[in-house]
C-alpha cells in the first residue's frame, strides 16, 4: 500500500471517518446515561419514543447486516441500541 497514492488516502480517510462516527455517536448518549444514573430515575423519558427509536435501530442494523454492508456503515446504530 502506497500512502502517496490518492486512492489509498481516500479509502483510509473514509474508513477512519466511518469509525470515528461510530465512536462519537456512541459517546453522544453518555450525558443522558449519566443524568439517569445521577437522578436514579427515568422520570421524564417517553417510553414510546424510546421504543420507536429502538425498533428503528434494530430494523436498520438487521437490514444492513443481512445485506452484507460493512460494519462502519451501521455500527453507530448498533451501539446506540445497546
Amino acid at each position: 500500500m502506497e500512502f502517496d497514492d490518492i486512492e489509498c488516502l481516500k479509502v483510509t480517510f473514509i474508513k477512519t471517518l466511518g469509525y470515528a462516527i461510530v465512536v462519537l455517536a456512541t459517546v453522544g448518549k453518555v450525558p443522558q446515561i449519566v443524568n439517569i444514573l445521577k437522578a436514579g430515575s427515568t422520570d421524564g423519558l417517553s417510553m414510546f419514543s424510546i421504543f420507536v427509536e429502538s425498533v428503528g435501530y434494530v430494523l436498520t442494523v438487521g437490514y444492513n447486516y443481512h445485506s452484507g454492508y460493512p460494519f462502519g456503515t451501521y455500527g453507530e446504530l448498533f451501539f446506540l441500541f445497546l
